[in-house]
């Protein structure tokens, strides 16, 4: 009885220290892949950066209040993400909330989210938000719906000579800009 005990206890510490080297190994992983994608996209300094890079933000205003005296705005950014298309959506999802929030993403871009705990008072709010897969450039992008304009941190801008976005790229949908 004693043996078979000291078996699964020695089994047990051999499963944690197993998913300590994997969560370390995937670390290891996601910090090479930000790496090159920042290398690849011309963003300085590639270790120190969290590849995040706003690509367009405009407002929008939805359709059906475009009748009443007092249109309802909201504002979309575009965000190109470090990760790349070969990664699933729902393999990435908690790790860029994960990273908007650890590397402080979204206190920059004065955004709150029910995440924060801000005691201020709000004027930016997240809305919603959608993954894109962008082909042309072979990295994933969020878009942030806001309740208002966001601050545009410099180190969240492209680099000018590596500029792979722009507000035409918007896909059309039940919000019309007034943005021309």
């Amino acid at each position: 009885m004693k043996t078979q005990l000291e078996e699964l206890q020695t089994q047990l510490t051999k499963a944690k220290q197993y998913g300590t080297d994997q969560e370390t190994l995937n670390k290891n992983l996601l910090r090479i892949l930000k790496e090159r994608a920042n290398a690849e996209r011309g963003i300085i300094p590639k270790k120190q950066h969290h590849g995040y890079i706003i690509l367009c933000s405009q407002q929008l205003i939805k359709k059906d209040n475009i009748k009443y005296s007092e249109a309802v705005t909201a504002w979309k950014t575009q965000i190109q993400t470090p990760y790349p298309l070969n990664l699933k959506s729902s393999e990435i999802k908690d790790q860029i909330f994960k990273d908007f929030v650890e590397k402080n993403i979204f206190i920059e871009m004065e955004i709150c989210t029910d995440s924060l705990d801000i005691k201020t008072e709000c004027e930016v709010n997240l809305q919603q938000y959608l993954f894109r897969a962008n082909t042309r450039t072979g990295y994933w992008e969020i878009e942030l719906y806001t309740t208002g304009e966001i601050t545009i941190p410099l180190n969240m801008q492209q680099p000018k000579k590596n500029a792979t976005g722009s507000c035409s790229t918007f896909q059309k949908d039940s919000i019309k800009s007034n943005v021309r």
